[in-house]
């Protein structure tokens, strides 16, 4: 009884009296990325560059080198193998030095975030202060 209830509707038919709307323009594009999105990407990007900026030399190189944070090497960075030539250390000694790095990283991003607390209702019929 239930699936004969059910009829296929197509995503551009227009709804309500109206018409002008779509459901397709009511459901959105998931894919899309919102304008809050963008901004704690930019924000992330930033607090990421103050914290790579912290790191000593040789960790911040191995890091940047690493992901591609500093566009040599394409956006998946180069191997541990390369970094270890280039700078004349073992692939083991720059995975170690990584490793250490990307906890320092870690504890700087860390550092500054504040706990997530609710957000208040501002009061009303009352004076702040």
């Amino acid at each position: 009884m239930l699936q004969q209830r059910m009829r296929v509707v197509s995503i551009d038919q227009e709804i309500g009296k109206e018409g002008g709307d779509t459901f397709e323009r009511l459901l959105g594009d998931a894919r899309a990325v919102t304008p809050e999105q963008r901004l704690l990407e930019k924000e992330g990007r930033k607090d990421l560059i103050y914290a790579l900026s912290k790191l000593p030399d040789r960790e911040r190189l191995i890091l940047t080198r690493r992901f591609g944070l500093d566009g040599v090497g394409g956006e998946s960075g180069e191997t541990l193998h390369d970094i270890a030539v280039r700078i004349g250390l073992s692939r083991e000694r720059v995975r170690q030095i990584e490793s250490r790095a990307r906890e320092r990283l870690k504890r700087l991003l860390n550092r500054g975030r504040k706990p997530l607390t609710r957000l208040r209702a501002p009061v009303v019929g009352r004076e702040a202060g």
